[in-house]
């Protein structure tokens, strides 16, 4: 079972970080995830605990699909 790891005002991620579960749990304002660039294999699962709501953010050149929906580029 994973765990969930909350950042309330957010975090920057990194490839190492890969697998885990982050929410915005105890968010005072919106929580900010910026994530690292892409690269094969690596993901993340979020959970907007918070009414504040999260922003996930693509590193730069980098694009965020959900089903077909394509984000801006980070």
């Amino acid at each position: 079972m994973r765990t969930t790891i909350s950042y309330p005002s957010g975090t920057s991620l990194t490839a190492l970080m890969s697998g885990q579960i982050f929410s915005n749990e105890g968010a005072a304002s919106e929580a900010n995830f910026a994530l690292p660039p892409a690269a094969y294999g690596i993901n993340f699962e979020f959970i907007c605990a918070d009414t504040s709501g999260l922003r996930v953010t693509a590193a730069a050149g980098d694009t965020i699909r959900l089903g077909n929906i394509v984000s801006v580029s980070g």
